[in-house]
């Protein structure tokens, strides 16, 4: 059993399936790339639409003059791309802003 995940009125949400299994996680970490491949396999026998979320760490631009992005699009800052078997594929982006616990995001 994995989590997947969707996204709902809360933001991101995990929920388990039993549908698919993950074979393999290579994680490579670098100064400048952080790298994640997985091979899922459907256990079921019928297909199945996943979510695969990977969520990144909240950046605080509270000090903004000390933060660098590796992009100057003002959605995917940090250049974030998906392929599936090495072809490049769309991806949805969630994000959230947020001054302490309340959600300025609008």
């Amino acid at each position: 059993m994995i989590s997947a995940a969707e996204l709902s009125i809360g933001g991101l949400q995990f929920v388990r399936t039993n549908d698919i299994a993950m074979q393999s996680e290579d994680l490579r970490i670098s100064l400048d790339r952080v790298t994640v491949r997985y091979q899922f396999a459907n256990t079921s026998a019928k297909p199945v639409t996943l979510t695969v979320a990977f969520p990144l760490p909240d950046i605080d631009l509270s000090d903004a003059e000390n933060v660098a992005f590796p992009s100057t699009d003002p959605v995917n800052f940090v250049d974030f791309e998906t392929k599936i078997d090495g072809v490049p594929a769309k991806f949805q982006i969630d994000q959230r802003a947020m001054v302490g616990d309340k959600d300025v995001t609008a």
